[in-house]
């Protein structure tokens, strides 16, 4: 998805690259999710720039594993899950010094919460 429909042209290439920043909105759309859902890190609408971060991961959906993360205001957030092989899912994450998070695990096959956890700074396991 180009900025503009005619940022490249078999006859002619590539446009302006001014006008080219590889960035449009759609690839950001796509990120967001990855970020929001798959890895589960959201930012708490009552709380800017992740000081309070909610962490809720939806693994499945054919994916045996997702991993990421980014730089916050704060420090890094990551967070990664995988599907083991006796079916159930490892979780692990990491939240910055001076921050909190809400984790929310659900049950991939029913989508119920099955479990729900206040935590401090620092690197989990679940």
């Amino acid at each position: 998805m180009w900025e503009r429909w005619n940022s490249y042209t078999i006859e002619r290439g590539f446009g302006p690259v001014e006008m080219n920043s590889f960035n449009h909105y759609a690839y950001g759309a796509i990120g967001e999710w990855l970020f929001a859902y798959s890895l589960g890190i959201q930012c708490d609408e009552g709380t800017p720039a992740y000081k309070h971060i909610i962490l809720q991961p939806r693994p499945g959906g054919g994916y045996s594993y997702a991993k990421g993360g980014f730089e916050s205001p704060y420090g890094r957030i990551s967070s990664s899950w995988e599907k083991n092989g006796d079916g159930s899912y490892s979780y692990h994450f990491t939240i910055p010094a001076n921050t909190t998070a809400t984790m929310i695990l659900r049950d991939p096959s029913t989508g119920k919460v099955v479990l729900t956890r206040e935590l401090g700074s620092g690197s989990w396991d679940f």
